[in-house]
């Protein structure tokens, strides 16, 4: 509670960025399970412990975030419109597929994972 200022100030920083990160994690606190959610930009970084609501989500990133979001592919971030897929997410995401026993959904995986690599 005694850095509830801080943080709002925090999160109203981030409203102004131009590129936001957005993640969410499990958290365990106390035996309890919650879900540890971290929005980055390049100057500002604001951590919050809650549900895995996109109530939570809005704490975050308010109406006022004209900016864009770059997050993995979690429901409650689709509705925004300007959102960037996470590309560190999506190499995961091909090289699960690469493995796959259909060869045409592992040959998909290694072609989406070879033009990853050239987004660098």
């Amino acid at each position: 509670m005694a850095c509830f200022p801080v943080v709002e100030e925090l999160v109203q920083e981030l409203q102004k960025e131009k590129i936001v990160h957005l993640d969410e994690t499990p958290w365990y606190e106390k035996g309890c399970f919650k879900w540890l959610w971290v929005a980055i930009s390049k100057r500002v970084a604001v951590f919050c412990i809650g549900t895995r609501k996109k109530e939570e989500l809005l704490k975050l990133i308010t109406s006022a975030f004209i900016g864009w979001l770059v997050t993995d592919g979690y429901l409650a971030y689709r509705s925004y419109e300007r959102r960037q897929r996470c590309l560190a997410h999506l190499i995961r995401k091909a090289i699960a597929l690469s493995g796959a026993v259909d060869e045409k959904s592992a040959k998909d995986g290694r072609l989406a994972f070879t033009r990853a690599q050239g987004a660098h």
